[in-house]
């Protein structure tokens, strides 16, 4: 059984039946034929519109994909504009003029090039340059020599040079006399600071140093020194290479 609705109130009936339940109207071989035209009509139509509504959808398909062609290329263009170096004024690249102050636009690309280089040689001349600096710098520093730049000292018995050259020690009481200080030793921890870069008030905070103090230190770009006191030993001073 089929269930199909009544030509006049519009209600569900079985197509079974001779009369409508809900409104009594008489259902009879010609009406189950309008009812069966109704419903071809109906059908086709939803077809029509169906088919009306895939050809819409492609349509705008298609037209959404040329807006983004013509965005595509408009974005291309924008990114091959070149700028004027003698007004600033941004150049298509089919302009064979600048619009605004007249220059050529090949005379604009190859200025455009140049510019380009010069900064990119600019930038690696810079880059050389320091790098020679930094080498320079660092292969001054491995290069001193504490023996060489300090040799009136090395006979002395109260200075002490390392083997490899890495370090000088003062030693203001070599002998460890109580409360007793080499002056010459002492003029020579002054000598030192001068000449490796260390600030006068490096020299009066060893001066001041206490025994209980321990061990201190100060450093500059190149040198590191550090130092200790103690009344039975003396101030004993240590240099040595970053």
């Amino acid at each position: 059984m089929a269930l199909i609705n009544c030509p006049e109130c519009k209600k569900e009936i079985s197509n079974n039946a001779k009369i409508c339940p809900h409104c009594g109207n008489s259902i009879n071989a010609e009406t189950f034929a309008e009812i069966d035209i109704l419903n071809n009509e109906a059908e086709l139509n939803i077809q029509q519109n169906q088919s009306q509504t895939e050809s819409l959808i492609k349509e705008l398909k298609t037209e959404v994909k040329v807006k983004n062609d013509r965005l595509d290329t408009e974005t291309i263009k924008t990114q091959n504009n070149i700028i004027c170096v003698k007004c600033g004024y941004k150049l298509s690249p089919e302009f064979q003029h600048c619009p605004k102050c007249g220059k050529k636009a090949d005379t604009l690309q190859k200025n455009n090039k140049k510019k380009l280089i010069s900064i990119v040689l600019l930038s690696a001349a810079i880059i050389i340059g320091l790098i020679s600096i930094f080498i320079s710098l660092s292969e001054k520093n491995s290069n001193f020599s504490f023996k060489e730049q300090f040799d009136e000292f090395d006979n002395k018995i109260w200075c002490e040079f390392a083997k490899d050259d890495s370090f000088i020690i003062i030693d203001t009481n070599y002998f460890d006399i109580d409360d007793y200080f080499d002056d010459e030793a002492l003029t020579a921890i002054m000598k030192i600071n001068i000449r490796l870069g260390f600030s006068e008030a490096v020299h009066q905070k060893m001066l001041q140093t206490r025994s209980l103090d321990g061990r201190q230190q100060e450093e500059n770009e190149k040198f590191i020194v550090s130092w200790t006191y103690h009344p039975d030993t003396g101030l004993e001073v240590m240099y040595e290479r970053k």
